[in-house]
């Protein structure tokens, strides 16, 4: 009876002790809150009894409003309460103060690769669209030269037996500034050294991004080649194909005649080129064959071996059955050698009765430095196998080379070449093709028949000078006109120049 008693009384105590403490821990949470509240707690002013309450709140001054807190400012209240006055952490407040920046990394490189420093993100730059040019409408601009700069030029090169200088191989463009401003072209040269650091998918989602027309792909054609020479076609008010709007509406007219709601008749089409002469056009080192399924697709009717060979297969725009592949003499498609250009030449103008071809198409080369050879050979047969305009055959052909890069001596004079020989040229980049790239185009038309013949002898022979140095790779040729023949061509340099600037500021 004792025990019990004495365990219930020891259980009392204990019940009361804990109330107790429960009481005092409640009123201490109540006060703590109470003095939060106060801080934050907007004050009123107090209203005596000798003031009258009146309607109007013109006697009160209005309270100003408490800032919001932040993370930011409600942490530094925080550490300041703790004896924390902003200094640094650490027994000297040696510790930083400055807030921890966010990480910069992109992709998956290590931290301290050189990727990460050139590309890094900065989280304070606030994209402005407005800024983004995006333009729809091309302008193209025709270079065309004056006839004496013409005479002038033909009578010198017949005269001429040291324009072509030879000298170190370069195998990338620093120093050439002759003919771009040196800032503009190094801060290019800057800004496209990132691409080396780039990994394949950071590069296709950069890609995507920074062009406005990379949805429009290859469309029903089998690459984007097709697409660009369309683009070009229509620039060029379908100077290459001359096939008008007017002309394939004729040709496939989209007007569907309705006998009943069970018979529809399309309107046949009529053969509005009938009457015109044969319309025949080159490709030249383009397989596998984008340009050409593009202009049998666009005339309504439709080289290189190995990998780059024509797929003639994959032609899905066009029938592959008007197109006939020739490799040359050696059969190994190699425009560099001279026997390949001179039995192409012969082929060509058997095929068309010694007139030549509507249009050559050249798309060749991924450098200026290392296709320097292409580019000649490729100018080079265009010349060969173009039909020229003279009094009998009325307007000449058109030729189309893709380009890259035209800061060199030699690219400007073998630009300077097609210059003199065409009646115009113009140097254009399509929107089609990718503004990171340095891609673009070189149109030239109506070859002129009295300056041809002596621009093709001296190409023939640059080419011969090239083939000395192709195995040692250690000598070039690295002018083929002379630099103050081109300077003093004052129309001839202000569009180089102004080409080149525009391209670097794209």
């Amino acid at each position: 009876m004792s025990e019990d008693t004495s365990g219930h009384t020891m259980d009392g105590g204990n019940s009361k002790m804990i109330r107790r403490l429960v009481s005092t821990r409640l009123e201490d949470i109540r006060d703590g809150f109470e003095e939060e509240l106060q801080e934050t707690k907007p004050m009123k002013k107090p209203v005596q009894n000798s003031e009258k309450l009146t309607d109007s709140e013109d006697e009160y001054e209005v309270p100003a409003k408490i800032p919001k807190q932040t993370y930011e400012n409600r942490g530094a209240a925080l550490l300041a309460k703790m004896g924390y006055d902003g200094g640094g952490l650490g027994k000297s407040g040696q510790g930083r103060t400055e807030l921890i920046p966010f990480s910069t990394q992109r992709g998956r490189e290590g931290f301290g690769q050189p990727a990460n420093q050139k590309i890094a993100r900065d989280w304070n730059v606030v994209w402005d669209f407005a800024e983004e040019e995006k333009p729809v409408e091309e302008n193209v601009l025709w270079l065309s030269a004056p006839n004496d700069i013409r005479e002038k030029f033909t009578k010198d090169l017949q005269d001429q037996d040291d324009w072509i200088i030879i000298g170190n191989r370069k195998e990338t463009l620093d120093g050439e500034y002759k003919y771009c401003d040196s800032n503009l072209m190094k801060k290019m040269l800057d800004a496209k050294s990132v691409f080396d650091e780039l990994d394949i998918r950071d590069l296709k989602e950069a890609r995507i991004r920074a062009n406005p027309y990379e949805t429009i792909g290859s469309a029903f054609f089998q690459n984007r080649a097709a697409m660009k020479m369309a683009n070009l076609d229509r620039i060029y008010d379908w100077l290459l194909t001359g096939e008008k709007p007017d002309n394939v509406e004729i040709k496939n007219p989209m007007n569907v005649e309705i006998k009943n709601e069970k018979c529809r008749i399309a309107t046949p089409g009529k053969n509005a080129g009938r009457l015109s002469p044969l319309f025949y056009f080159a490709d030249i080192c383009a397989g596998p064959g984008g340009f050409t399924e593009y202009v049998l697709w666009r005339k309504g009717y439709y080289n290189a071996r190995g990998k780059d060979d024509f797929k003639l297969k994959r032609f899905t725009a066009a029938s592959p059955s008007y197109f006939e592949p020739y490799y040359g003499k050696h059969n190994d498609g190699d425009i560099t050698k001279p026997d390949n250009i001179t039995s192409f030449e012969d082929i060509v103008k058997r095929g068309t009765n010694n007139v030549g071809v509507d249009l050559v198409m050249a798309d060749g080369g991924f450098c200026e430095i290392l296709s320097k050879r292409l580019y000649l050979c490729q100018f080079l047969t265009g010349l060969s196998v173009l039909r020229v305009k003279n009094h009998d055959t009325g307007s000449g052909g058109k030729f189309v080379c893709k380009l890259f890069d035209i800061f060199t001596p030699f690219s400007i004079g073998l630009i300077y070449l097609m210059y003199i020989v065409f009646e115009r040229i113009s140097i254009h980049k399509p929107n089609t093709s990718r503004p990171a790239n340095s891609e673009r185009y070189i149109v030239c038309d109506n070859p002129l028949a009295c300056y041809i013949s002596e621009v093709k002898k001296y190409m023939t022979k640059i080419n011969i000078e090239l083939d000395r140095f192709w195995e040692t790779k250690v000598r070039d040729v690295i002018e083929v006109v002379p630099e103050n023949m081109i300077y003093s061509d004052k129309i001839f340099m202000a569009y180089i120049l102004e080409h080149n600037e525009r391209m670097c500021f794209a």
